[in-house]
């Protein structure tokens, strides 16, 4: 086929099939796009919440009673052999409801300490959740709890 033959197939190809292929070709990559924009969202998922640092509300969660109760909460509802002996520390979230969620911990003692801290934690009664605004706000917080023979 000569060089002529092949520029007269080409401009003899209807000029209305041009434009349906090229339309087929952006509705394929637009397609693309939004499916793969989609799939990036997983629907099951809850909607995370945002969490306010301790030193960014107007008013720190607290334990009922303050902070003299929540020690004698700890200390009735703890139990760890005696070979226990220093530190926990222990990160959690106060909700909005005050109830106590997401319980790390951040530096352990041993993993009979560590697991203890965190049931106790787990069970805690509900807090007086922090307040932002006059709003409650789930509230980051942090805290020790020491272990001594």
């Amino acid at each position: 086929m000569m060089k002529n033959e092949q520029t007269k197939q080409i401009s003899t190809f209807p000029k209305a099939e041009w434009k349906i292929w090229l339309w087929g070709i952006i509705l394929f990559l637009f397609t693309f796009i939004v499916i793969k924009t989609v799939s990036k969202f997983n629907t099951n998922e809850e909607v995370t919440e945002t969490v306010a640092k301790f030193n960014e509300v107007d008013v720190l969660p607290s334990f009922p009673g303050g902070e003299r109760a929540f020690g004698n909460y700890l200390q009735r509802n703890i139990h760890v052999s005696k070979k226990a002996n220093g530190r926990v520390i222990a990160a959690f979230v106060v909700s909005k409801n005050g109830s106590i969620k997401d319980v790390k911990i951040l530096r352990g003692l041993n993993a009979e300490a560590d697991q203890e801290v965190i049931r106790v934690l787990e069970q805690s009664p509900n807090w007086n959740p922090g307040r932002q605004k006059g709003k409650a706000v789930n509230v980051a917080y942090t805290m020790p709890v020491n272990f001594t023979r």
